[in-house]
């Protein structure tokens, strides 16, 4: 059975932010568009709100579906859905990551994305 994830992509301007996952878990030292996978009686914007505390301790409020992609994960396949996010107050902290940081679309082009936070990268500059 699909499970789901979720990734919030928080633009300023032109930039993305994207946070670095720590060197020794799932998918170490790659970087990925903020989000996590959704809990038992979670809808996908519940999620992501919870997911950008936990991570980031940002406050957010959720905008527009961006698309999705899939991908497997230790033989469970997931789908990962992409929404737009705001938030009033753009400073972050670092509780689950090892940097983060804001990037242009070229430097995000030429980072060390996960497979699936690529493919989202990639339905946004179309």
């Amino acid at each position: 059975m699909e499970k789901i994830s979720v990734c919030g992509v928080h633009r300023k301007g032109s930039s993305f932010l994207l946070a670095k996952r720590k060197v020794g878990g799932t998918q170490g030292g790659r970087w990925e568009f903020p989000g996590g996978k959704l809990e038992p009686q979670e809808n996908p914007q519940e999620a992501l709100i919870r997911e950008f505390l936990e991570e980031l301790d940002m406050k957010i409020t959720v905008g527009p579906f961006l698309g999705e992609t899939t991908f497997v994960h230790r033989n469970q396949e997931y789908r990962l859905l992409a929404y737009s996010i705001h938030t009033a107050d753009e400073n972050f902290t670092l509780l689950e990551h090892d940097e983060a940081g804001w990037f242009s679309p070229s430097q995000v082009g030429s980072m060390d994305l996960s497979e699936s936070d690529r493919s989202i990268f990639e339905l946004l500059e179309k």
